[in-house]
């Protein structure tokens, strides 16, 4: 692979089908990187492109005060570099030397090895073999959970965007630029018949819910949500095993997206869940200027 051809396209500039289909392709595929995704999150992002697309990078761009920069948008935890062969360290170094930006602060993918860089915690659990034998792997205090919100009668459903986000906006009351970009995404996935909502529902009432995104062999565990009688039933435990169940002899991986937070870490850890581990970079100089996009 040639890593001299790397040219920087504006947002108009980018063939979207053939961007989709090199992130689909890629031996590092995620749903965040797909141009809908995208949109949705971090609307007009560049992309910096290898040759015919054999390896690509999307660059979410912002401006404040005239100056444009570069910062992972929300609900998107991971980035960098895609490609359909192996990821050397020398064609990521490549790939961020040809950053048109001075500044930028972007957490790559696992496959985009650099030099020196931040490592942040990632949780996946692949799904290709039998419930039974995942659930074996469940740690003993995950499985009595499980036991604990079977024994309050819960019902997992699935629910739609209307009642999910009705339910989201009584745990997060304030109508914050985080829930309106979920709510932009989510109508977005809708759109491209990658989503599901999965509710745990007691008496008639929704106690906890999630968010899924579903592409690229990838179920991203998104925005899991509950009160505090879902809290008092170990409800997300039994929506977990739901969706381990429903997906179990695939070829899908359950991605947790996390936690650097230990209680979420353990709760993942919990379903057998392994680490894969993703970076990340900065480059925010100066720092009059870093004030200023900041204030």
């Amino acid at each position: 692979m040639v890593a001299n051809n790397i040219q920087y396209l504006q947002h108009h500039e980018i063939d979207f089908y053939r961007w989709d289909c090199a992130i689909k392709s890629s031996l590092n595929a995620k749903p965040y990187a797909l141009s809908w995704y995208l949109d949705a999150v971090s609307p007009q992002w560049d992309a910096m492109v290898l040759g015919d697309y054999e390896a690509i990078m999307p660059l979410p761009a912002k401006k404040k005060c005239g100056i444009k920069y570069f910062v992972q948008p929300l609900w998107t935890q991971q980035l960098g570099i895609f490609s359909s062969s192996s990821l050397t360290q020398d064609l990521c170094n490549r790939f961020l030397k040809r950053i048109s930006c001075r500044m930028y602060a972007m957490k790559l993918n696992h496959a985009t090895t650099l030099s020196a860089n931040e490592e942040r915690i990632n949780l996946v659990l692949p799904l290709n073999e039998t419930h039974s034998i995942l659930f074996q792997k469940f740690h003993k205090n995950t499985q009595r959970n499980i036991l604990k919100a079977h024994e309050a009668n819960l019902q997992i459903e699935e629910t739609d965007l209307h009642t999910f986000f009705d339910f989201w906006h009584t745990i997060h009351p304030k109508q914050t630029i985080e829930t309106q970009t979920l709510k932009k995404l989510a109508e977005a996935a809708l759109q491209n018949n990658a989503i599901q909502f999965l509710a745990a529902i007691q008496n008639g009432q929704i106690i906890s819910a999630v968010m899924l995104i579903k592409d690229c062999k990838r179920i991203i565990f998104l925005a899991p949500g509950s009160n505090e009688t879902g809290k008092e039933h170990s409800a997300m435990f039994s929506i977990v095993d739901h969706i381990i169940q429903s997906n179990a002899q695939s070829d899908y991986t359950l991605d947790f997206e996390g936690s650097q937070i230990p209680g979420v870490r353990r709760f993942y850890e919990g379903f057998g869940a392994k680490q894969e581990n993703y970076c990340y970079v900065e480059h925010l100089h100066p720092h009059w200027l870093v004030n200023l996009l900041h204030r």
